[in-house]
């Protein structure tokens, strides 16, 4: 009976913490795009083009992104070195949801999703199947630094199909995008 009104108040708060992403009234030129990383103008802070596991060829992010549990996350970011930098960290909940920008086809479906010019991750959009995967299989979710306050096992994920967030337990396995402060 607990577990039940356990997932009834995470699942109202996964609602209310992820009701209000941003909407796309930034300018254009608001991420820098470089190799493997990006640079958003507007917070100040670094990103990795690809999920943690696929590679930027030049063109796009190729190859499957790895899936890790939550605390697995941290102990990686500890000892990871890419693209020259060793200050890697697990975004908040809302440093993710600030890389949100909104497609208004019609205006009153606004759907939230990553620039896929900026940050690979195609057909996002599509209906979720389950594990992270939509149903084209990619992966869409994404892992946050954010635990559920009051809660010992769950934290945050975010899925920019439409920008939808849920809590999830530790446990589970998702994809990370990294992010550093921007020197």
């Amino acid at each position: 009976m607990k577990y039940k009104t356990l997932f009834s108040v995470l699942l109202s708060l996964s609602t209310l913490a992820c009701s209000s992403l941003p909407t796309a009234t930034e300018p254009a030129n608001r991420f820098l795009a470089q190799k493997q990383t990006v640079i958003d103008t507007s917070s100040d802070l670094m990103w990795s083009r690809c999920l943690l596991g696929a590679s930027w060829n030049g063109t796009t992010c190729e190859g499957r992104p790895t899936q890790y549990g939550w605390q697995e996350i941290h102990d990686v970011v500890k000892t990871l070195n890419y693209a020259g930098y060793s200050d890697w960290r697990v975004p908040t909940l809302e440093e993710l949801k600030s890389l949100a920008v909104s497609k208004s086809s019609p205006p009153e479906l606004e759907k939230f999703y990553l620039d896929n010019q900026i940050f690979p991750i195609p057909n996002c959009q599509g209906k979720q199947t389950g594990a992270g995967l939509n149903s084209n299989g990619h992966i869409c979710w994404h892992w946050t630094d954010s635990p559920i306050e009051g809660s010992k096992h769950y934290a945050w994920i975010l899925y920019f199909g439409y920008g939808y967030g849920s809590a999830n337990y530790e446990a589970d396995t998702f994809p990370l995008r990294l992010v550093r402060n921007a020197d």
